[in-house]
């Protein structure tokens, strides 16, 4: 693993328009690297680990992506903010976003994403194809440009969260699943698309991940041994919960399965897991609502592109807790004029 501190865009608004201006932060990087077929989109199509999303592809150079994607074990294929490039070079950009590629034909790719085809139908001379965001992405190169983009991509981690803030992303990530209870029950009232992309992104969250989302703790970060005994929990005891969490987690770190598994309710989470959960969680959260104004879909745009950007957990819950209570409240505001 490597880490890339960078200058990065950070997303507001201004005048109705997104604007992106360039602040500091650190993120960890995979070593490990692929080649993927990569479907670009606007930064108001951005795409996030946990979304789902229909699309209808029938140009023949989206076909062909979606075929090669189709036909590989694991039917992945990668998704990238395209934007215009004014700059001079090509490669990785020191000065732009970790995970960030300048192509060199007056574009840059930004806020990959790992999505794996659902579902794929033809339909209508073309292909009615379901993904769903698996993992955040950084892009270190483009293989192919014709007939359709191909990326060097990898895994792009969050920061680790250190022992003394383990309790906070706690504490942040119980106010932020209250927020989303609350934000389900208020939109199972309403028969929508919508409806049934927030309980699929809850349902993500709690499943296996394909690809982790933080990085691992350090040994010099790690806490004394004697912190990390569960209070009446034996070390035997504590031993065999390990081996059969990690029994029932099977190899699903890796790309070797595509098995899925959900977590029981009442198995107690290491600090790890609830971690993990926290960034899955941070990002799933930001889903559009029923009945959404054009004034509110922006506002979760603004977020969903935030929330790309910092490889800080805690920074990305913040964000969430905050765009997902506005429009908790928007929402049951709607509800009582039912």
């Amino acid at each position: 693993m490597q880490m890339q501190a960078a200058t990065t865009w950070r997303t507001r608004a201004h005048a109705g328009r997104i604007v992106r201006h360039r602040v500091k932060l650190q993120c960890r990087a995979a070593t490990l690297q692929r080649d993927l077929p990569l479907f670009p989109l606007q930064p108001v199509g951005v795409f996030l680990p946990g979304m789902t999303k229909t699309l209808h592809l029938y140009e023949d150079h989206f076909k062909a992506l979606i075929e090669e994607a189709w036909a590989s074990e694991q039917k992945v294929f990668a998704t990238a903010v395209l934007e215009p490039f004014t700059g001079q070079g090509q490669g990785v950009d020191p000065d732009a976003m970790p995970g960030t590629y300048v192509g060199g034909h007056n574009f840059m790719l930004s806020c990959g994403c790992l999505c794996k085809i659902v579902d794929c139908k033809p339909y209508s001379g073309g292909y009615l194809v379901r993904m769903r965001g698996e993992g955040r992405l950084g892009i270190s190169g483009l293989a192919q440009v014709e007939p359709y983009m191909r990326a060097s991509v990898y895994s792009l981690l969050d920061q680790p969260v250190t022992a003394n803030q383990t309790g906070e992303v706690r504490v942040k990530l119980e106010e932020l699943e209250e927020v989303m209870r609350d934000v389900q029950n208020l939109a199972s009232k309403f028969r929508s698309d919508e409806t049934a992309s927030i309980q699929q992104a809850m349902w993500w969250v709690h499943r296996a991940a394909m690809v982790p989302g933080v990085m691992p703790r350090p040994r010099d970060m790690q806490p004394p041994a004697a912190a990390q005994h569960v209070s009446g929990v034996s070390g035997s005891e504590q031993a065999a919960h390990s081996a059969a969490e990690q029994q029932g987690r099977g190899d699903l770190q890796g790309e070797s399965t595509n098995k899925e598994a959900v977590q029981d309710e009442g198995e107690m989470e290491s600090e790890e897991d609830i971690v993990e959960r926290a960034a899955r969680l941070s990002f799933a959260a930001l889903q559009w609502l029923p009945q959404s104004s054009n004034e509110e879909r922006f506002f979760i745009i603004r977020g969903r592109l935030m929330a790309m950007e910092t490889c800080d957990v805690l920074q990305r819950l913040t964000i969430a807790i905050s765009i997902m209570s506005a429009a908790r409240s928007s929402l049951a505001a709607k509800c009582a004029l039912m």
